[in-house]
Parts: C-alpha cells; sequence; structure tokens
C-alpha cells in the first residue's frame, strides 16, 4: 500500500502491470515498512521522500534503521548532566564566619552565574547594535566568537563586583571567609560553562538551556510541597504543562488551514531551491516572554515599582511584547531573509505570507504572555512552565531527529531565529535532512536571547552547502544593518 492508499492494479486487458514504486533504499515509507512505496498510476515524485519515481519491480532492499543506541546515549548524557546540575543547586552551604546561616549553592552561585551570563550578553549585544564598529562583529563568525569573549568576561566582572559588593554588607566576615564566599560565587560560571561543552559534545539540545532548566525543577518541586493541597497543586501543574506544550508545539502558519507541504527536490537536481509553495515551512515560534522579565526587572533598577496584580503590569506586558515582535519579526524583516534564502521564490507570495505570519503569531504571543501575567497574579508559575516546556520540546525535536540521523553535527548558523529557519527550510527544500536546534527556548528571547545561538543540524556531507547558504544569509544581514 502507498502512502496516498493506491496499490497494483491490471492494465484492463487481462494482464498484470507493473506498480509504479519508489526505488530509494533510504525512503522513510521502506524504513517504516520494510517495502517499497508503490503507487497504481504514474507520479512525479515519491510524496514520502521527494524522489524519483520508477515501474518496476522492487529489487532494493530496505536500508538498515539505525542504531538508535548512539542517540539514546546522548539523551542519557542530557539526563544526567540536568540531574547533577539540578542536585549542585539543591545542596546547602555554609557561610564562614556566620553562625547557623546556610543558603542553596545555587542561589549563592549557579543561579547568580546563569543570571549575570545572559545580562552580560544581552548588553555586549545592545552595545554591538548601537556603535558601527560592533555591527560588522554581529554578522560574521569570527566577529561572533569575540562578542561571546567579550560577554563571558564581563560576566565574570559582575559576579565579582556583586561578590565584593555583598561583601561590604557583611563587614563581621573575616578576610579568608570572604575570600570563600567570592570564590563561591564565582565558580558558578565555570561550571555552567563546563555543563555547556559537556552537553554540546556528548548531549542533546543546548547546554545551556539545560542549566536553565536544572534550576527550574527546585522551584517548580518547592511550589507543589509548599501548597496547602499538594495533590491539588501538582494537577494544576501538570495541567499547565500539557497546555504549555500544546501551544507551543503548535506554533503560527502563515494559514489557519495551511497549504500544500513542502515539496523537496530531488537531490540529484542542483541550483537554488525553486519551491512552488514554501506553505508549512514558515512558521514563527510563540516567543516574547522577555518582556515579563524587562517589566518586572527594568522599574527596579531605576528605582520603580510596578504594582502586582494590577492591569497596569499587564498593559505594559502586552504593549512591550507588540514593540519587540514588531522589531524582530516584522513582515519587512522575514522577507528579507526569506528572499535572501529562496532567490527564485514569487515575492509576492512571501510578502502575503509574511504579513499573516506576523499577525498570527503576535496574536499566539500576546495570548501567552497574557497567561503568564495572570497566572503570575495568581501564584502559579506560568513563565516556569512555558521555559521549562520549551527546553523539553527542543530536545525532544533533537531525539526524534537524532533517532532518524544518528550522525548529523550541529553548525552555528550566527543568525536571529528567523534567519536560521529560513536556512534550514532552504537546506530541506534541497532533500538533505536537517534540523533546528534549541528554536523554541531561543524564540522566547527573541534577538536578546543570543546567549542560546541558533544552530543547524546537517549530515557531515552537507556541511560545506549550509555554509555557503549560511554565508549568503549573513551577507544579507549585513546589509539590513
Amino acid at each position: 500500500m502507498a502512502p496516498d492508499g493506491s496499490s497494483s492494479t491490471s492494465d484492463g486487458a487481462g494482464g498484470a502491470r507493473a506498480p509504479w514504486r519508489c526505488p530509494s533504499r533510504a525512503c522513510p515509507f521502506r524504513l517504516r515498512h520494510g517495502f517499497a512505496a508503490e503507487f497504481a498510476q504514474p507520479k512525479d515524485k515519491c510524496p514520502s521522500c521527494g524522489g524519483p519515481v520508477e515501474q518496476g519491480q522492487d529489487h532494493q532492499p530496505a536500508a538498515p534503521r539505525p542504531s538508535a543506541w548512539p542517540t539514546l546515549a546522548r539523551l542519557g548524557v542530557t539526563l544526567a548532566l540536568g540531574a547533577a546540575f539540578a542536585g549542585f543547586a539543591a545542596v546547602n552551604v555554609s557561610i564562614p564566619g556566620i553562625a547557623q546561616l546556610e543558603v542553596d549553592f545555587g542561589d549563592l552561585s549557579l543561579q547568580p552565574a546563569l543570571d549575570l551570563l545572559l545580562a552580560a550578553a544581552v548588553f555586549v549585544e545592545l552595545g554591538a547594535l548601537a556603535l558601527p564598529a560592533g555591527r560588522t562583529l554581529r554578522h560574521t563568525p569570527d566577529g561572533r566568537r569575540r562578542l561571546r569573549r567579550l560577554a563571558l568576561l564581563l560576566a565574570l566582572l559582575l559576579l565579582a563586583v556583586g561578590a565584593l559588593v555583598s561583601m561590604r554588607a557583611t563587614p563581621e566576615l573575616a578576610p579568608a571567609s570572604q575570600f570563600a564566599v567570592i570564590l563561591t560565587r564565582c565558580v558558578g560560571l565555570p561550571l555552567v560553562l563546563g555543563l555547556a561543552a559537556a552537553n554540546r559534545r556528548w548531549g542533546l539540545g543546548h547546554g545551556i538551556s539545560i542549566a536553565f532548566g536544572a534550576l527550574l525543577i527546585q522551584p517548580l518541586a518547592e511550589h507543589v510541597l509548599a501548597a496547602d493541597d499538594p495533590t491539588r497543586a501538582l494537577v494544576i501543574l501538570l495541567v499547565l504543562l500539557v497546555g504549555a506544550g500544546v501551544w507551543l508545539a503548535h506554533p503560527a502558519r502563515p494559514s489557519a488551514l495551511g497549504r500544500t507541504p513542502l515539496s523537496p527536490r530531488s537531490p540529484q537536481s542542483s541550483g537554488a531551491p525553486q519551491p512552488r509553495d514554501l506553505g508549512l515551512g514558515l512558521m514563527i515560534p510563540s516567543g516574547g516572554v522577555i518582556a515579563v522579565g524587562l517589566v518586572t526587572l527594568t522599574p527596579l533598577l531605576i528605582g520603580v515599582t510596578v504594582p502586582s496584580n494590577s492591569t497596569l503590569e499587564l498593559a505594559l506586558v502586552l504593549a512591550l511584547t507588540a514593540a519587540l515582535a514588531f522589531v524582530f519579526t516584522r513582515p519587512k524583516l522575514l522577507v528579507q531573509r526569506w528572499r535572501s534564502a529562496f532567490p527564485l521564490a514569487d515575492p509576492a507570495a512571501l510578502e502575503r505570507d509574511a504579513r499573516a505570519l506576523f499577525r498570527r503569531a503576535l496574536l499566539r504571543t500576546e495570548l501567552l504572555v497574557g497567561a503568564i501575567v495572570l497566572l503570575g497574579q495568581a501564584q502559579l508559575p506560568m513563565l516556569s512552565v512555558v521555559i521549562a516546556v520549551a527546553i523539553a520540546l527542543d530536545v525532544g525535536h533533537e531525539l526524534r531527529l537524532r533517532l532518524r540521523e544518528p550522525d548529523l553535527v550541529a553548525i552555528q548558523t550566527h543568525l536571529d531565529v528567523p534567519g536560521a529557519q529560513a536556512l534550514a527550510l532552504a537546506l530541506e527544500l534541497l532533500g538533505k535532512p536537517v534540523g533546528l536546534r534549541g528554536q523554541h527556548h531561543r524564540s522566547l528571547y527573541h534577538l536578546l536571547g543570543w546567549w542560546i545561538p541558533t544552530q543547524i543540524l546537517v549530515r557531515p556531507a552537507d556541511v560545506d552547502s549550509a555554509k555557503q547558504l549560511r554565508a549568503q544569509l549573513l551577507e544579507s544581514s549585513s546589509r539590513a544593518d
């Protein structure tokens, strides 16, 4: 039986006619069922793999299924690293020189390290945007590496300064105790970076995302255990997790009903992608939760308090979400990214899809952040739930991809999420297996989330073509700035 339900038929004259079959040994239909997809009528291409279809008997055995053990080993490494990080965060640390004072290692060292790493990345990105010399660094691999090193140094400096300021508030500590506290606060950054490096080499997903998610485990567990009715609190938390998972797993599309699915070209063809209709390939994951943090933290930095449980907080978050969405995912920017990736596509169709996609993505994002604010005012940890679900979706996406293609390698795109999605879609239209790592978590922060660098996963044989397309998009992005 073929994917469209057809099978072999007779030619009407009593003689059996050989059906049309997909000859590819790597066709997903063949791998799934153990035999070739068959069609009663001629087809231009196989619906499962996009390859050519030919008439005749099937003489090709199914390609061997790739072993799942390498990918499951990666999953085990990620779970072990996350569990170890969460365990370190829960360890109580005694402050030397202060009797009966213990704090969690996560609160003392790990959480400040992660927070300041993110803050330093944002400061460096804003500085690069403001300075002409910095703009050129944003669109080259070497420039991005230099900006990343600068952000790491700034984060370490902020950690040391924060530790010194806190020590001045406790003059009763001996110099040796003060040095021990400073060292403890600063050791969190190497631990975060070490986890990220180990997970990048042997695990799944982004290492920074795994560290972020591990630090969410204890607060969510404490929320349930501290409730008057832990069972009810657990049920509510599970409902929030499922709801956030369904919402984030269905990103905005140009059309509510969808369009013609992607039509990859034959791998034997050459030249630029020529999609008849990009259709379901275009999307924007729900994002913009950074507006919630900005509305909460910015007033504190300038000495102003935004009342909680108020419509003012909700209005500020919704307005800032709309502003950030326009700045980072406006239709003009989307079209500019897509035209660079798909030079032969219909410009009018791209503009139409960009406008529709922006409207739908903005509506979904506003509903998401509105729910975060309102449920947060009701003392429900919706923001933590959304972040945790986004991280889990990213790990699950890479897990499914690597189960089919265990030898994929990661390539830094140095692009924002729309640019990275355009790059991945262009490669997919060329018939190349590709995945975008960490897109749900990164999308929550727009451009200010570059501390989760966008990466694509491709076969080793496709690295050169991926880098060529990346260079085209980076050049286009630099012209846009």
